[in-house]
């Protein structure tokens, strides 16, 4: 069976998932229906990785902060369309029922795949909470990902999660876009007062 870092290290960027999901309007609209119900819960996200995990590690999720860790053991919070997840929480989690996971799958395989995994995946939104008028910035630094709230309407954005909302599908978050077109690595503040960091079990 494949590993965390294994599976972890196997997943596509996100400049790579980016340029693969074309047939957005489509897609979104097939999914509307089917998240109905599920929209402060769970969501859909573009599969893609940042850094390279070590055996024994998993991508770990602590209030705002990403990074690879061997000793949290964690709840799953992404998940491919397998249903292999493939980042964790320290929080716990809940997993998306059978009926929907399996729906989501066959809207999943149109959208496409990188050497064999499906670009998209879902995504646990239950761990924080939802704005109305800003979206979650995902940067990087090193094997550190910082999520900080920015407008909706912030320049060079690679959208990389979305919520059903009022019918449509909504950006939740998003990575920076640089000149070039490819995700910016940069250090991102070490707070934000609607993201506080958990404390680890």
């Amino acid at each position: 069976m494949t590993s965390p870092a294994e599976l972890y290290n196997s997943l596509p960027s996100v400049e790579e998932a980016d340029e693969k999901f074309t047939d957005r309007e489509r897609i979104f609209s097939m999914l509307v229906p089917i998240l109905r119900g599920y929209e402060d819960k769970f969501g859909i996200n573009l599969v893609h990785g940042h850094a390279k995990l070590e055996k024994g590690e998993k991508m770990i999720t602590n209030g705002k902060e990403s990074w690879p860790r061997s000793d949290v053991e964690g709840y799953p919070e992404r998940w491919l369309a397998t249903g292999q997840p493939y980042v964790f929480n320290v929080k716990e989690t809940e997993s998306p029922p059978t009926d929907l996971s399996n729906r989501l799958k066959e809207v999943f395989s149109i959208a496409g795949d990188i050497n064999g995994i499906d670009i998209l995946g879902i995504a646990y939104l239950g761990n924080l909470p939802l704005p109305s008028h800003e979206v979650f910035m995902e940067t990087t630094h090193g094997r550190v990902d910082t999520v900080n709230l920015v407008p909706i309407d912030h320049e060079g954005m690679l959208w990389t999660c979305w919520r059903s909302v009022n019918g449509g599908m909504r950006p939740l978050y998003t990575c920076q876009k640089g000149w070039n077109g490819r995700h910016v690595g940069t250090i991102a503040p070490n707070h934000h007062d609607d993201i506080d960091p958990v404390e680890q079990p």
